[in-house]
């Protein structure tokens, strides 16, 4: 399994291995991360011949590494496309199933009165979404490759960092709402982890799923879940869309110097889109997989994981 020491994939592994698995993490050899206990601890890049020499006995490669947020577009494609061409390849000289995690992003945004199925056209929007994409093709031109596509929602959970800043605002008691309108598909990470294994056991060769929530949400309904996580009032701030820009457009700007900033141009087409949402009856139907963590529950249960790492 790749992507052990980030955030779905430390899930991910502690799913399987719960559930009677032997897991084995490769790990970059740059990377000084943890992986969670029990699982064994494999140093090697993610090239094709290292990671076969890698992968004695394997029954199965889940190939959840991947570059997200504030990532230049030459990062992307290396970690999301190249490192992916490599994995493809290593499986199917393995014999094996590959479980390739791809996102939402690479379907890109869409309202919920036309939420996309998993066989609709994909409309990435940025360059991550588009690594995305890119690597669902690689995926499927490998001939003679055995795969699975899965595409997360939105996940957020213990150990995730992108939903910390909203967190970290709310427990200041601040609600700012750039978008009041748009709707986006938030799932619980332990509901994808046990999505992934269903995926692994059950799908057919060659198919995608969503792993989402069965149902939609605002920036705002979030927020009003986090302000009760927090107990404070909620008054929501709304943001001038047209100062948004400009941030994002100075964020763009300092981005050609190798400053990473929080907005850019990428960034606030996510913020201004419709939203980010799908259909979930596939992997309902077909693996019996739904999402059943509460929302509250689950924001509750992340905030208070966040407190005790100390990240709040």
């Amino acid at each position: 399994m790749t992507g052990v020491t980030g955030f779905i994939g430390w899930h991910v592994a502690r799913r399987f291995l719960d559930n009677g698995w032997r897991v084995r993490a490769l790990v970059r050899p740059e990377s000084h991360r943890p992986v969670p206990a029990g699982v064994e601890r494999i140093v090697a890049p993610l090239d094709e011949d290292e990671i076969v020499a890698a992968s004695d006995g394997v029954s199965l490669v889940v190939h959840v590494a991947g570059a997200v947020g504030d990532r230049s577009r030459s990062e992307f494609i290396r970690t999301n496309v190249d490192a992916t061409r490599e994995v493809a390849r290593a499986a199917r000289r393995l014999g094996v199933r590959l479980v390739h995690t791809s996102s939402l992003g690479a379907t890109g945004p869409r309202s919920p009165e036309r939420a996309p199925a998993e066989d609709e056209p994909l409309h990435p929007i940025n360059a991550y979404g588009e690594s995305k994409r890119r690597s669902e093709e690689i995926v499927k031109g490998t001939n003679g490759l055995e795969w699975v596509i899965v595409r997360p929602t939105l996940v957020y959970g213990p150990r995730d960092r992108l939903f910390l800043p909203l967190f970290k605002l709310a427990r200041r008691g601040v609600f700012p709402i750039p978008n009041p309108t748009a709707v986006y598909n938030v799932v619980h990470v332990e509901d994808v982890a046990r999505g992934f294994e269903s995926v692994a056991t059950t799908a057919a060769i060659g198919e995608t799923f969503f792993l989402g929530a069965p149902h939609q949400v605002t920036i705002t309904t979030l927020l009003q879940q986090l302000a009760s996580t927090f107990d404070r009032s909620f008054r929501p701030m709304g943001v001038p869309r047209i100062a948004l820009q400009a941030v994002a457009a100075i964020g763009s700007a300092v981005s050609m110097l190798g400053i990473r900033a929080p907005l850019d141009r990428a960034r606030w087409k996510e913020i201004d889109a419709k939203g980010f949402v799908c259909r979930i009856d596939k992997a309902r139907d077909q693996l019996g997989f739904v999402a059943s963590t509460d929302l509250r529950e689950g924001l509750k249960q992340t905030a208070e994981w966040y407190l005790r790492q100390g990240w709040l």
